[in-house]
C-alpha cells in the first residue's frame, strides 16, 4: 500500500515552528529562517510564511512579503499611462524564497510562489505589483513559473510581476 501524500498547508512563522533543521542549501536563506525571520516578524519589517506537512512542526519552505514601492518609470508605458503620475506606485516584494533539500524537485517552491500570488492578490493593502529578489540559480524557475501561472488580463484586480 502506498503511502499518502502529505497534506500540505502554508501558515505564518510561529515559535512553534522548528526551524534549526532547515537546510537548503543556501547559507544565507537558512540563515535568515533559523536567525532573522521570527525577529523580523515581530518587528513588522517582514511576514514569513512556512509551509509545513504531516509533521506540522518543521518548515519544508518558506517565503517572505514585505511592502515595497516601484518608480511609475520603472512599469511599461502602457501600465504606467493608467496610474496616477505619482512617482512611486505600492508593490509587495517577494524577499526570499526556500525549500529544504530534502523536498526540493517536488512542486513545493512553486506551490509556495502561487500562494504568494493569492495573498496579495487578497491583501486589504493596495498593491499594484509583486516583485521577486531572485538568487542567480532560481531565475529561470522563477519566472517560467510566473509566466505559467500569472495571466490575469483584464482581471479587475490582476499584480503584475517584476524582478
Amino acid at each position: 500500500m502506498a503511502a499518502a501524500a502529505p497534506a500540505l498547508r502554508i501558515e505564518p512563522l510561529s515559535e512553534r515552528h522548528e526551524r534549526e533543521s532547515f537546510a537548503s542549501g543556501v547559507a544565507p536563506l537558512d540563515r535568515y529562517l533559523r536567525q532573522q525571520a521570527a525577529q523580523d516578524t515581530r518587528r513588522r519589517v517582514a511576514t514569513c510564511f512556512v509551509l509545513v506537512g504531516n509533521d506540522e512542526h518543521v518548515p519544508i519552505g518558506y517565503y517572505t512579503f514585505t511592502v515595497t514601492g516601484m518608480a511609475l518609470a520603472e512599469l511599461p508605458k502602457a501600465l504606467a499611462k493608467r496610474l496616477p503620475r505619482f512617482p512611486m506606485v505600492p508593490a509587495t516584494l517577494m524577499g526570499r524564497l526556500a525549500v529544504d533539500a530534502r523536498h526540493q524537485r517536488h512542486g513545493h517552491g512553486e506551490f509556495m510562489l502561487l500562494d504568494a500570488f493569492g495573498r496579495a492578490l487578497r491583501n486589504e493593502i493596495a498593491s499594484y505589483a509583486v516583485r521577486r529578489r531572485c538568487q542567480r540559480r532560481q531565475r529561470g524557475t522563477v519566472l517560467s513559473v510566473l509566466r505559467l501561472s500569472i495571466s490575469h488580463r483584464g482581471h479587475p484586480k490582476a499584480l503584475h510581476v517584476y524582478e
